[in-house]
């Protein structure tokens, strides 16, 4: 169907009216993976068996911190988890695998800040340089995978931090909705492909669509005027449908973080992949989806025919 700016006064469903797209996989909260989650372990499992075979080992420090680390996860007595190397990692691999996602984040976060001194002091060097970066690895990890979370070493005890809300999904999730319900397919398009390149870790490409739903919106309206963002703000300011002057500049600022010399568009532009990384892309995802939809919404509000 071809874009126009119209209302449907059709009853929408719940569904359609929050619009309930797939979020991207570094926005969905509660979420590991499997891609993920095999990183993780691999992370996880590398500490384990630096230690060796761990017969007769069972009070070293590896088998210690591991076996504390399951029960602290489990709720269980200690003396009830397994003390084997192999049994050890089925524990942790059923962790990162089986159970709810929170507890393969209580794992990681136990784990990296787990502290003990024969580790420190007394440890393999090997085991002592994997705990020393396992939260760096495991940020990476997270990175790499467009996981929803991420840790915050910046002080101890170390935890692990949502990148996004559930709220800024909830709001994302509304704004493709007040596109559709427009009918404005080619915002909806871009905005779609900007999420799968987030999900594909190409950042500088999903920067690149979300720009693209709010021009696809300001042309819709104005074609032959409004070229960029600014265009449109000003048209909307001299028909009196952007009423307030000081929001019109916000826009235009926001707009201008992408386009200006020292910008992202200009940055992509003669550099392909420009050094723009995830919270980058989330950000410019969220921002341009909801300008799109406020744009939408005032130069056609509800009750218009």
């Amino acid at each position: 169907m071809a874009d126009k700016l119209s209302w449907s006064r059709e009853p929408m469903s719940f569904s359609k009216r929050h619009g309930y797209e797939p979020l991207p996989e570094c926005m969905r909260l509660e979420y590991l993976s499997e891609q993920a989650k095999t990183a993780v372990y691999n992370i996880i499992a590398d500490i384990v068996l630096v230690s060796g075979n761990w017969a007769g080992m069972e009070s070293f420090p590896a088998p210690r911190m591991c076996r504390r680390a399951i029960a602290s996860c489990l709720n269980k007595n200690i003396l009830e988890v397994q003390v084997s190397r192999d049994e050890i990692l089925d524990e942790l691999r059923s962790i990162v695998y089986e159970l709810s996602f929170n507890k393969a984040l209580d794992l990681l976060e136990y784990m990296a800040n787990y502290q003990d001194d024969q580790i420190r002091f007394g440890g393999s060097q090997e085991l002592n340089v994997r705990l020393s970066r396992f939260s760096q690895d495991i940020n990476n990890a997270f990175d790499e995978h467009g996981v929803a979370y991420v840790f915050d070493t910046s002080n101890r005890p170390y935890h692990i931090w949502p990148r996004t809300s559930m709220e800024q999904g909830v709001t994302i999730q509304n704004a493709v909705a007040t596109l559709k319900h427009h009918e404005l397919s080619s915002p909806v398009t871009h905005l779609r492909d900007a999420a799968s390149h987030l999900d594909s870790r190409q950042y500088s490409d999903a920067i690149t669509d979300s720009i693209h739903a709010v021009e696809s919106v300001v042309r819709i309206f104005d074609p032959d005027n409004c070229r960029k963002l600014s265009d449109a703000v000003n048209s909307l300011r001299r028909r009196g449908v952007l009423k307030h002057q000081a929001l019109a500049e916000a826009i235009k600022s926001l707009y201008g973080y992408t386009s200006d010399e020292k910008g992202i568009r200009k940055a992509l532009v003669f550099d392909p992949k420009a050094n723009v990384d995830i919270n980058d892309a989330m950000f410019m995802f969220g921002a341009c989806a909801s300008l799109a939809a406020y744009l939408a919404n005032i130069c056609h509000p509800e009750g218009e025919s």
